[in-house]
């Protein structure tokens, strides 16, 4: 998360470069100023985004992104990382009231991923993310309406993850081949490392125990073949669905294979 002082620069620098572009024409001495205003807003945006050995995010109630600038950076086939879903994403919850509650309730949020078919194309064209919610089988549905939850339940403190792709803008929510729910289910406060792997004309979703040695779980969706299946931008947490975060939810990054050395989601 950005220091405060850095989202002052970003507010800052985007202000001053909006204003120096209505006034160009009365400020032309000044213009050079624009371009250092511009290059600081660059260096910020980078700064956010360096590395720190875990990272935990937050989206907050209200919001879907866990942050203003929600770029991540780009991979090149693959991307990994280890996990900890933190106590309040097993206990975000829709009002009785809210006509929409069981659809917002059954969406799948993102945990990361990312685009495929080359670095600038669009994610709800091609794309590949592990998705996540609250385990399902301990909610109280009455139509449209979540009521509330169930006492006692054994999964009360799982999450449910599952392989999410879209392909030739064929939305995965849409289609059952582009998502793949795993039999696995996360422990709150315990550590993962997974995996994607993109292919020529698939791409492999695997999930390891903390130290990445041990295999759990995996699954493949078949794509639509593209020259550049490996280039592509990460994409990293947001709740939702249509529907925002009801209350905060976190989930904690790291790198498994570098302890911090490299950008984390």
């Amino acid at each position: 998360m950005l220091h405060w002082v850095g989202w002052a620069s970003i507010h800052y620098v985007i202000a001053y470069y909006i204003l120096c572009q209505k006034n160009m024409a009365q400020m032309r001495p000044r213009a050079p100023l624009c371009m250092i205003a511009l290059l600081a807003f660059l260096c910020t945006i980078f700064v956010s985004i360096k590395a720190q050995p875990t990272q935990c995010r937050t989206v907050h109630k209200g919001e879907f992104y866990d942050s203003l600038i929600p770029w991540k950076g780009f991979h090149t086939g693959t991307v990994r990382s280890q996990v900890q879903m933190q106590p309040n994403t097993v206990q975000y919850l829709f009002g009785p009231t809210d006509p929409k509650g069981a659809l917002c309730i059954s969406s799948w949020n993102k945990l990361y991923g990312g685009s495929r078919c080359g670095y600038f194309m669009f994610h709800h064209e091609y794309s590949d993310r592990f998705v996540w919610r609250r385990a399902q089988d301990c909610l109280v549905i009455n139509g449209s309406h979540v009521i509330g939850t169930k006492p006692n339940c054994p999964d009360a403190n799982k999450i449910e993850v599952a392989a999410y792709a879209y392909d030739m803008g064929h939305a995965p929510y849409q289609n059952s081949t582009l998502l793949q729910i795993f039999s696995t289910k996360l422990d709150v406060g315990v550590t993962y490392t997974t995996q994607i792997d993109f292919l020529l004309d698939s791409s492999v979703y695997s999930l390891f125990d903390a130290t990445g040695a041990n295999l759990l779980e995996q699954h493949t969706i078949q794509h639509t073949a593209c020259g550049s299946f490996k280039e592509g931008y990460k994409l990293g947490l947001y709740f939702g669905g249509q529907c925002p975060a009801p209350s905060d939810v976190t989930v904690c990054y790291s790198d498994p294979d570098t302890k911090g050395t490299k950008p984390v989601l």
